[in-house]
């Protein structure tokens, strides 16, 4: 593996690249920041939590706890509150990385692009998959709820330096991210 390598995969929710993560972390054997998991636990920091309620009711909080899919009901119901919800989580989930990015790591991010944090990557994979795909292996989630909000698909891929198609199955997926190896060594 090259010393000093920083690789930022982005993707819609729902696309695959926390398995493109795992899978080129695994064989690279370095870390990764899983930035959904940072804000998971950024929900729960006293400072946010106050927000959020300030900003999407206190029916959020069930059970001492911030009910995700309350706040993504209301969050993602409208271009506004998506900006609410960035504006109060973003400056949280990007220091965090900011604070764990060290050379030879993983950013797995959705929102790569949209928040500047592709420009601290050497390289940037966006993971391609089909809204029908996306919504078949999500339909626990209002996908296209939390997708109409991001950049487009073929706007990430303009940013991209390689990009994985997981249209497929998981092995046609595994055999394009070990074809990337070589450019990681």
């Amino acid at each position: 593996m090259q010393k000093h390598i920083i690789i930022g995969i982005t993707g819609a929710p729902g696309s695959g690249k926390t398995t493109v993560s795992k899978m080129l972390g695994k064989q690279l054997r370095i870390k990764i920041i899983d930035a959904d998991k940072i804000a998971w636990k950024i929900l729960e920091k006293p400072e946010v939590k106050k927000k959020l309620v300030k900003t999407f009711g206190n029916d959020i909080i069930f059970n001492g706890k911030i009910s995700r899919q309350i706040l993504a009901s209301r969050a993602f119901s409208s271009a506004a509150g998506v900006k609410k919800l960035n504006s109060i989580m973003h400056p949280y989930i990007l220091k965090e990385i900011k604070q764990k990015l060290k050379n030879n790591m993983i950013i797995d991010a959705p929102l790569l692009i949209e928040t500047g944090l592709h420009k601290k990557c050497d390289y940037v994979i966006a993971v391609k998959c089909s809204k029908n795909f996306i919504e078949k292996r999500n339909k626990r989630y209002n996908i296209k709820e939390r997708t109409k909000y991001h950049l487009p698909q073929k706007e990430k891929l303009k940013h991209a330096d390689f990009v994985v198609d997981n249209n497929g199955i998981r092995a046609a997926t595994r055999r394009q991210v070990k074809a990337l190896m070589k450019f990681f060594r």
